[in-house]
């Protein structure tokens, strides 16, 4: 399997807590498959950036260093837990995660090249939409701040376990960003960048 990179938020202690302690829940009704464990430890993140290249080089690691001096650290409000498709995940307010998400994209692209990845295989497979949003962002999906919590196959009962379920009062404050490694299951934390005090 080839390896994966995140850009991520890490929403702190208190948050990754009650988001494991949901999952944990939704694991009790159904199998979850879903885990978000660096280095053993559970630390729920709000994706910025996920995406492959054909190798991970210095040159990429500084253009993406140099844009985060330049980001001044800023605020994102959580939400409700929502389900979509086989997901549980708590939404995310914030038009600057949705910028640098953009910004990220576009750093990164050049790097990927007419690089696949992981949809290579499946080309075929997919529909236009997805093969225009693959070469544009490198991801089959188009982007929606979200922390995930949980992957299920049955999703009906837990509508009934989240319904009254909210971090809507957490706000986070974003002082730092870290990229991070998935291989073979395995997720390693490479970098971390810090943001411009305001």
């Amino acid at each position: 399997m080839e390896k994966e990179y995140l850009i991520f938020i890490d929403p702190g202690k208190e948050v990754s807590q009650k988001i494991e302690e949901m999952s944990l829940k939704i694991g009790k009704l159904h199998p979850n498959t879903y885990s978000s464990r660096i280095q053993g430890e559970w630390i729920s993140h709000i994706a910025l950036y996920l995406f492959q290249v054909p190798r991970l080089d210095k040159a990429l690691i500084k253009e993406v260093e140099e844009y985060f001096k330049k980001v001044r650290r800023f605020k994102v409000k959580l939400g409700k837990f929502k389900v979509k498709g086989s997901y549980v995940f708590v939404e995310v307010k914030s038009e600057k995660v949705k910028q640098i998400n953009k910004k990220l994209v576009e750093i990164i692209k050049p790097f990927r090249r007419d690089f696949l990845g992981k949809y290579k295989e499946r080309w075929d497979g997919l529909s236009g939409k997805e093969k225009m949003l693959i070469e544009e962002t490198g991801s089959r999906y188009g982007y929606d701040a979200h922390v995930t919590v949980a992957c299920v196959k049955e999703v009906e009962s837990v509508l009934n376990l989240i319904k009254n379920e909210s971090l809507e009062e957490k706000e986070i404050d974003v002082k730092r960003i870290y990229l991070l490694e998935f291989e073979n299951g395995v997720n390693k934390l490479l970098k971390e960048f810090e943001l411009k005090k305001n």
